[in-house]
């Protein structure tokens, strides 16, 4: 998490599991001007065969703000962590709680294992300047994802961002009902995708009552802040000459 470490692979083989890899690969189709995303698979399996996957799923231009699509991958679409390994883990590090950086660790790993399994996340901050308006709580969006039957998580890597199974359309409802509440959103210019986002209809029941889940507090905190400036890995060490 903070420093360089070694890691060491273990190749398993197998017909099969080569078969499956294309499944775990998608296409990334991302909007040039709203950064809407979606995800496509390379391959897919049916009637005991392998196939290339058909498409685009996506049209011409993004159905947020009308935008043209960068294509980019293909990216690993499958589970990037284990949650098994990190409850062993997490069961070790409880014995060793003389680490100083105990805390750190087991707020990483928690985070970890109560991330969302899907390839990339939205950030709200990112999200709120394209509408031109304040970023709403973090707490407040989880409820209106969770409050509509969808699963929600931070990602371990960004703390103000969101892994969800909600489609993107409902994000942008949120967002839009949310800039709708608090009066904003009028400094969007005319003809920018923020301005194109605001001026269509909000098509899902947004809900923002707090959700016991998304407000209940964890025993340990997510996301400790680094000990001091520029904390992390260093340049290898050398000699002058």
């Amino acid at each position: 998490m903070d420093f360089y470490i070694r890691v060491f692979v273990r190749v398993r083989t197998s017909a099969a599991g080569v078969k499956d890899s294309p499944l775990l690969a998608s296409r990334v189709y991302q909007c040039t001007g709203c950064g809407t995303f979606e995800l496509e698979p390379v391959a897919k399996f049916g009637n005991s065969k392998y196939t290339p996957a058909t498409g685009p799923k996506v049209g011409q231009s993004c159905p947020q703000c009308g935008g043209k699509w960068h294509i980019g991958g293909p990216i690993y679409n499958g589970d990037i962590h284990t949650p098994s390994f990190v409850d062993r883990v997490l069961a070790e590090l409880d014995k060793e709680e003389e680490f100083q950086s105990h805390k750190r660790l087991r707020g990483l790993l928690t985070a970890v294992k109560e991330e969302v399994h899907v390839p990339l996340f939205y950030s709200p901050g990112s999200m709120a300047n394209t509408l031109r308006c304040s970023t709403p709580p973090l707490a407040m969006l989880k409820s209106a994802i969770i409050n509509a039957g969808y699963i929600v998580s931070q990602c371990h890597t960004e703390p103000l961002s969101l892994k969800t199974n909600a489609p993107s359309s409902f994000l942008w409802d949120a967002m839009k009902a949310w800039a709708k509440q608090k009066g904003e959103g009028g400094g969007a210019k005319k003809g920018s995708p923020g301005a194109s986002i605001l001026a269509r209809e909000i098509t899902h029941e947004i809900d923002f009552s707090a959700a016991e889940e998304a407000e209940r507090k964890a025993e340990s905190v997510r996301f400790v802040p680094a000990p001091e400036a520029g904390w992390g890995p260093k340049p290898r060490a050398g000699t002058k000459r």
